[in-house]
């Protein structure tokens, strides 16, 4: 028993094997989808993950592939002038649900035509739905088998008729324009916005790191004319920059005389940290600025030494306090105690008289 189903529909061939499920359309294998749900569904989150413009181009590039064979194996076969075979190519395809295709302007001589499909397929399959995209798939091959008849490279600009329900119009007209073109231009302004975001985002990364840095490098005004610098942490090549130019920044903006450069959170000092704090160091003394070096344990003390750096140009102290009491001395300031029997343990600088 034959178990395929054959008919011939607008000069189109329909075989159906009922036994293997398969289903052929002129000749080729085919498959038969509800346009909404299945194709709306398949289509849209592809082309909102890609962007609408480049995809309506994506498609509209494949559907116009193959259009060569289309113009000259049907639209020239189908009818003795090109517009007929045209309107016969157009209702085979009809028989496949893509619409009602007419031709009311064709002027080859001046390379223009006005193609208009009623109840075209991809806006049907849009129909009341959130997300639309158009007919790139009708608009690809509908550039295509023009370029042909035209004899020349053309262009379509798409519009959706108002209150002619699922119903498109491609005006056709010569153009230097090409699907190809339109996709690679695209792609170039999308790598060229891309690129400037990138420098954007560099920008924004490099000033992050530098408020990064000048909090974690912050300059305190302890007394009149002196200045603490603390450093905490590992002294990187960002940060040997920073230090300099925060001290210098900071003397010129307070007037300062003394400056203190506090090393106790510092966990290893090595001759690159060490340059780093002579240079700002020497740097000051040019300003006429004296600078103290404080925070100075056994370790960091041994570790200098064996580095051969000197440092003995530069007043050194181990702790903060003892720093402090020099700094103050330097701007004729002398730490005396308040009353022993109100708080024996207070004590506040005074100017020396």
């Amino acid at each position: 028993m034959d178990r395929t189903f054959h008919a011939t529909v607008q000069n189109v061939p329909i075989d159906i094997d009922l036994q293997e499920g398969t289903l052929s359309f002129f000749g080729l294998p085919s498959a038969l989808f509800w346009l909404n749900p299945s194709l709306y569904r398949m289509l849209a989150p592809l082309i909102q993950e890609s962007g609408r413009e480049l995809a309506q181009l994506l498609i509209a590039y494949e559907s116009s592939q193959g259009t060569k064979e289309d113009y000259e194996f049907m639209v020239e076969k189908l009818g003795p002038t090109f517009e007929e075979g045209f309107l016969a190519w157009g209702r085979a395809v009809g028989v496949a649900g893509w619409g009602r295709f007419e031709l009311p302007i064709f002027d080859k001589a001046n390379g223009r035509a006005l193609v208009r499909i009623h109840n075209a397929w991809e806006l049907r399959a849009q129909s009341q739905m959130p997300y639309q995209w158009g007919c790139p798939f009708l608009k690809g091959k509908i550039i295509g088998i023009f370029c042909h008849a035209l004899g020349q490279s053309c262009w379509a600009e798409e519009r959706v008729l108002e209150g002619q329900p699922h119903t498109v119009e491609f005006l056709l007209s010569a153009s230097n324009s090409t699907i190809s073109g339109e996709i690679e231009r695209l792609r170039r302004q999308a790598a060229d916005q891309k690129q400037a975001e990138l420098q954007t985002l560099e920008q924004q990364l490099i000033e992050k790191q530098r408020t990064i840095l000048q909090l974690a490098m912050p300059v305190v005004r302890l007394w009149d004319g002196i200045l603490l610098l603390p450093l905490i942490g590992e002294i990187d090549t960002h940060r040997a920059a920073l230090l300099m130019d925060s001290a210098l920044a900071a003397i010129t903006k307070h007037a300062a005389r003394v400056v203190i450069i506090d090393i106790t959170g510092v966990p290893l000092v090595d001759s690159h940290v060490a340059n780093s704090l002579i240079k700002t160091v020497q740097a000051s003394k040019l300003l006429g600025v004296d600078c103290m070096l404080v925070g100075i344990s056994a370790e960091v003390a041994r570790s200098l030494v064996l580095l051969g750096i000197d440092l003995g140009f530069v007043q050194t102290f181990s702790t903060l306090e003892t720093g402090l009491t020099e700094a103050l001395a330097k701007q004729n300031y002398e730490i005396t105690s308040r009353s022993r029997t109100a708080n024996p343990t207070a004590r506040t600088p005074n100017k020396k008289r």
